[in-house]
């Protein structure tokens, strides 16, 4: 089964959709045209969680997997205030360290539709990801 990239966001606050929004646009933009091939889930969606002056998820990396039947899994990305106000580059920084993580957290899942998944191919796609984040970032 070939499975779909996808993302969506939750941003606590204006400062943090002001300051995480372009990320979450080209993310998006990206995701769009990347698929993972045998893969058992039909989408793998990742959800940027960012922290902000109304709501936050006290989450740093990735965290909470969600299995749905057959589906879909995701993973949420926690990006802090503290990530994205001390440098300019710290959001891009922990959306990249967050993704790397994902795959190791997604083999360490007790989930056995995972078992016997070649996450080699999961890390390729995800540094084709990255790549092209990159770039539409730095632009």
């Amino acid at each position: 089964m070939k499975a779909t990239v996808d993302f969506s966001a939750q941003f606590g606050g204006k400062e943090a959709a002001t300051a995480l929004l372009p990320h979450f646009k080209a993310l998006k933009a990206i995701a769009s045209d990347i698929a993972i091939e045998n893969f058992p889930f039909r989408k793998i969606a990742f959800i940027l969680r960012v922290d902000g002056e109304i709501s936050s998820y006290k989450l740093s990396g990735p965290g909470n997997l969600d299995f749905d039947k057959d589906d879909y899994v995701s993973v949420d990305l926690g990006i802090t205030q503290d990530e994205y106000r001390n440098c300019a580059k710290g959001a891009m920084q922990s959306i990249i360290k967050s993704l790397r993580l994902s795959v190791e957290f997604l083999k360490n899942s007790n989930d056995n539709r995972l078992d016997g998944i070649d996450f080699r191919d999961i890390e390729e796609v995800i540094s084709e990801l990255i790549k092209a984040y990159e770039i539409a970032v730095t632009k």
